[in-house]
């Protein structure tokens, strides 16, 4: 695909979640692509995960709300699989699209304060 712009290849990497509409900017950047170039993006799909709804829970808690008022992402932030597919298929595109859980096993006596959560809740 490609709108006679001048790039061959435009990456992000979970960077898109954090621009409002993102899915709304699509047709700008496959227009900056040159013939037969590619668009590639991944976003992040872990937002209704065990650990992510902890966060939000502990953000929304009378201790936190105030501190963490609107720092977490909500599933708003990403759409769908099928809603990019057809974002990007109205846009002309060829889509090889695909979603992948990642499984994290943390072992050994400091596993509770490795992963997800240590980064999240680390004081500033």
């Amino acid at each position: 695909m490609g709108a006679g712009g001048e790039y061959g290849l435009i990456v992000s990497n979970a960077a898109l979640q954090w621009v409002p509409g993102h899915a709304e900017r699509f047709r700008d950047w496959v227009d900056g692509l040159a013939p037969g170039g590619t668009f590639a993006f991944q976003v992040p799909g872990n937002f209704g995960a065990p650990s992510h709804a902890l966060m939000r829970q502990l953000a929304g808690s009378p201790r936190w709300r105030t501190r963490l008022a609107g720092v977490l992402r909500h599933d708003a932030a990403v759409l769908r699989p099928e809603a990019y597919l057809e974002h990007l298929t109205a846009l002309g595109c060829t889509v090889d699209a695909w979603e992948t859980t990642y499984i994290h096993l943390l072992t050994g006596k400091t596993r509770s304060s490795t992963g997800s959560g240590a980064r999240v809740c680390a004081p500033s």
